[in-house]
């Protein structure tokens, strides 16, 4: 018997034993049915926008030694 529950900060887990479940319940945990559907809120964002902005990369310069091009050497 698989009994499927979902904890607020844990997520979701499947118990094998209802000896498990229960004191799983007693630790926060809630029953809740896997085949149930779930409905997509309508007020969901959108997706963004492409636009003409330049993006920048902002990380971090690497440390360390660049390597040798080809092109950079000299003789």
């Amino acid at each position: 018997m698989h009994i499927y529950l979902q904890h607020p900060k844990h997520g979701a887990k499947v118990a094998i034993s209802d000896q498990e479940a229960q004191q799983d319940i007693k630790n926060g945990w809630s029953v809740f049915d896997p085949s149930a559907t779930i409905k997509p809120a309508n007020d969901a964002p959108e997706a963004p926008q492409a636009t003409d902005t330049l993006i920048i990369n902002q990380l971090p310069a690497q440390r360390g030694r660049r390597r040798k091009n080809a092109d950079t050497q000299e003789e």
